[in-house]
């Protein structure tokens, strides 16, 4: 085609770059997650947003001294208290013995699990010893657990029998001032010495634990 003595021989490219102009101006549009648009209906518009919240299942045991990495000892010193061996208990622990003392530790749990709560311990399978041949069996140390809500396994040589409490719905017993009282049988002779200790000195640690189904 000439008009005016200009040729334009590229009529189609030109209506093609300007078709693609055309469509590149839609695809800049902003993209709207929900849009809901009020056409003719006064000052108001509305959209819609959809929440979630994922609750995790938990179990938090609690035994002694409150924080990560707190082990009480609970003492029973024969020497101190004047106490014959062997002639009977029970023997309480220490004054200083476990965070509320003369052998009583806080316990609880605080869970939103439901169900049969399994408390087991594990001590050493041939008892704490004092740092020879001579131990002292695990059996010989008592757990009451009179008047809390939470059973308290008894100790044993090894791995002991579970005691269970029914847990149902939202469980908090952490401060309800829940606790367990140790005593010493002491009605076995062994020879003078010191038996077990801290940080599992002579097989003087054992382990309690917690499950639900």
């Amino acid at each position: 085609m000439n008009i005016l003595g200009r040729t334009f021989s590229k009529s189609k490219s030109a209506a093609a770059l300007l078709t693609l102009t055309v469509f590149s101006g839609f695809a800049l549009q902003p993209e709207w997650a929900d849009q809901d648009v009020a056409v003719g209906s006064g000052n108001s518009a509305s959209a819609n947003l959809d929440f979630r919240i994922i609750i995790p299942d938990f179990l938090v045991f609690r035994l002694g001294t409150a924080g990560a990495g707190n082990v009480d000892l609970i003492d029973f010193d024969l020497v101190a208290s004047a106490t014959q061996p062997g002639s009977g208990g029970p023997v309480a622990a220490t004054a200083a013995s476990g965070d509320l003392g003369n052998g009583a530790v806080t316990v609880g749990i605080l869970t939103n699990l439901s169900g049969n709560l399994s408390t087991t311990v594990t001590a050493p399978a041939a008892g704490m010893n004092d740092g020879g041949l001579n131990t002292i069996d695990y059996d010989d140390i008592t757990t009451d657990d009179t008047g809390t809500t939470l059973s308290a396994p008894q100790l044993v040589n090894g791995a002991s029998a579970a005691a269970v409490t029914a847990v149902t719905g939202v469980t908090n017993t952490l401060a309800a001032g829940e606790s367990w009282t140790f005593t010493y049988d002491n009605t076995a002779t062994p020879p003078a010495g010191t038996y077990g200790g801290t940080g599992g000195t002579n097989d003087g640690q054992v382990t309690y634990a917690v499950a639900l189904p």
